[in-house]
């Protein structure tokens, strides 16, 4: 379920806040070493993507390796090394900017204030207390999805998608005038050496179909 990870990442993190196994104002550097200026980012800056770290997503080796080997399980630790390769965009606490760097960073730091996997703490502390039954935070190497599930698609190579960058005017000409080769889409297939994995993700399974019911809020 992609970034609602970052939604259960910085609940736990609060939580573990709430306990007094961490505080917001301490340095990243105090719970993981390496990561550059870390004795100056903290845990808030982190949580609320102030930290300046460069942003592993928009790393261009990062696309060619999905595109060369998309079947490779990427580790949060591999993914920071790509982003600590790039100098920080400005200094923590100077600007805002959405980083997917500063949440596996988060991850990790959970792992080590909480003393247990962050998948064994989003169980006992967030999904089992909500009744979440069919949401779990997958290992790396766990290729299963449940179905039923929506396929996606992508034209080009992986470097559009994670970072939202514009295609090519005349792939997105074609698009408008539905001269679009179906067939230059590129399933994001799924299973043993096939699946695409940029970062921790989320896997939720929907329980039995419920009938229809009124929304308490109008849509949009």
């Amino acid at each position: 379920m992609a970034s609602n990870t970052k939604t259960m990442t910085a609940a736990l993190i609060l939580l573990l806040a709430q306990d007094g196994r961490l505080r917001l104002t301490d340095p990243v550097s105090a719970y993981l070493p390496g990561v550059p200026d870390g004795g100056h980012i903290t845990i808030a800056e982190l949580l609320e993507m102030r930290s300046g770290l460069h942003d592993y997503t928009a790393a261009p080796e990062l696309a060619a390796r999905m595109d060369t080997d998309p079947g490779r399980a990427v580790t949060p630790r591999e993914m920071l090394d790509i982003a600590f390769r790039h100098p920080p965009d400005f200094a923590p606490g100077a600007s805002y900017e959405y980083s997917n760097t500063n949440y596996a960073l988060l991850g990790l730091v959970a792992e080590k204030a909480g003393g247990h996997l962050l998948a064994q703490q989003f169980r006992n502390r967030l999904f089992a207390p909500l009744g979440l039954t069919h949401t779990s935070l997958p290992g790396a190497h766990d290729l299963s999805l449940p179905a039923p599930y929506s396929h996606g698609y992508m034209y080009g190579g992986s470097a559009y998608a994670p970072v939202d960058r514009p295609y090519p005017a005349d792939i997105q000409a074609a698009a408008r005038s539905g001269r679009l080769r179906t067939r230059a889409a590129q399933p994001a297939r799924r299973g043993p050496g096939r699946a695409r994995r940029a970062e921790v993700r989320l896997r939720h399974r929907p329980p039995a179909l419920r009938p229809a019911r009124r929304d308490v809020l109008p849509r949009r």
